[in-house]
């Protein structure tokens, strides 16, 4: 038996045990948000929102999953190094992650209110259900782009594969911060609203 390949294994096993538990936990602080009274009361406000959070919640992991696969192989390959000058290479990933998220959130807002309209279900009005998905999705954006890059760059630094860190993280940060930047949505649209 080859000792490095156990070796590696438990060091495998160790990070993405410690990593799986944070990701648990990441899971349900969002069903907690997610299941509350107080951010179903707000979006109830807007009929029809509430049916497209899961798709919502998973684009959320498959944007941002791709950033984090890019950060950990340009990592992996020495292309970029954690706490290094301005790298280009970073920010273009992170800028077409971001506008890949708001776009995707419009075309998911437009659809799904097109969507409700088509069948005869209850929807809020066109305006405010799609400037909540966009204001989400940028606001998810940023914070996601932000909070990735500096986990894979922490876990990096100090000896932990970013592989490792991305899945799990990404889609138990995508589901907390995309739930919680969702309420803020509707809470911002909604005081737009009334204020006006």
């Amino acid at each position: 038996m080859n000792m490095g390949v156990g070796k590696e294994s438990i060091e495998f096993f160790k990070q993405s045990f410690f990593i799986m538990a944070i990701s648990l936990v990441g899971a349900f602080l969002a069903g907690t948000v997610l299941g509350g009274d107080l951010m179903v009361s707000y979006i109830e406000e807007f009929p029809g929102l509430l049916l497209i959070v899961p798709a919502f919640l998973a684009t959320r992991g498959n944007v941002y999953g791709v950033l984090g696969a890019r950060v950990a192989t340009a990592l992996h390959q020495g292309l970029i190094e954690p706490g290094t000058d301005f790298d280009w290479r970073l920010v273009n990933s992170v800028v077409a992650s971001i506008l890949n998220g708001v776009f995707i959130s419009g075309f998911m807002g437009v659809a799904g209110w097109s969507f409700f309209t088509i069948i005869g279900r209850e929807v809020s009005s066109f305006f405010p259900y799609v400037s909540i998905l966009l204001l989400a999705g940028l606001l998810t954006g940023v914070t996601l782009s932000f909070v990735i890059v500096f986990l894979l760059f922490l876990g990096f630094k100090y000896g932990v594969d970013p592989d490792v860190i991305n899945g799990p993280v990404v889609t138990s940060l995508g589901d907390f911060i995309g739930t919680l930047l969702l309420l803020v949505s509707v809470l911002i649209i909604r005081w737009l609203i009334y204020a006006v």
